[in-house]
């Protein structure tokens, strides 16, 4: 196949939003958002990935930039997504945004709530008082996994981060996290939260990592 890194657009955000929907597999997401109308669960991902793609057009590229990996084969189809943020203030005006947007209907309230500060905590506490780029989102379709594609929008902000001596801030899911261990990152921060607390299942935990 003939894939191809290619800056997200407008047009895009329906079939970026899918994708989304499609991995969110997490005991954590299904608890916040599994009770949940789909289709006003994607249109809540499509209003999150419409803001995500519009900052990164207001603020430019050398601010952030929304990428996508496309499938020349497969008539142009969406292979994975990620937003790359090369200033402190990108991400802070995607979250402000972003959390104007209406929950749907049917969402954990309160395990959303509690996740959020929890995690504004643990970033506010390692982020890096220097210089940083942030990897702010990224998705791989399920169709198109173990194929490279996370790893090439990984490695787009990773050579440029490597040019310019700049460190490299992320988030990890328990999958995730032995990935980044070998390409080189430290793990600086852990948020662990007992999901039985929120109505989870007994002994099931959502644990999220930062790392450097």
């Amino acid at each position: 196949m003939s894939f191809s890194i290619q800056k997200a657009t407008q047009e895009n955000v329906n079939e970026i939003a899918e994708l989304l929907l499609s991995v969110t597999t997490s005991p954590r997401l299904l608890l916040e958002f599994g009770a949940c109308d789909k289709k006003e669960w994607l249109q809540w991902y499509i209003q999150n990935v419409r803001c995500e793609i519009g900052v990164c057009d207001r603020v430019g590229k050398e601010e952030a930039e929304a990428l996508v990996v496309i499938d020349s084969e497969a008539a142009g189809k969406i292979a994975g997504f990620a937003v790359w943020s090369w200033s402190a203030a990108a991400p802070t005006l995607i979250d402000q945004e972003k959390s104007s947007i209406d929950l749907p209907k049917g969402t954990n309230v309160r395990l959303r709530r509690f996740y959020a500060s929890a995690l504004h905590e643990l970033e506010e506490e390692y982020r890096p008082k220097e210089r940083y780029y942030e990897l702010y989102n990224l998705a791989t379709s399920p169709e198109y996994q173990r194929r490279g594609i996370a790893s090439r929008l990984l490695s787009y902000g990773l050579e440029k981060a490597d040019r310019e001596g700049v460190k490299v801030f992320l988030s990890a899911s328990p999958m995730g996290a032995p990935v980044y261990a070998k390409l080189g990152f430290v793990e600086v921060g852990k948020l662990s939260v007992e999901l039985e607390e929120f109505g989870g299942r007994e002994g099931e935990r959502h644990v999220h990592s930062k790392w450097k």
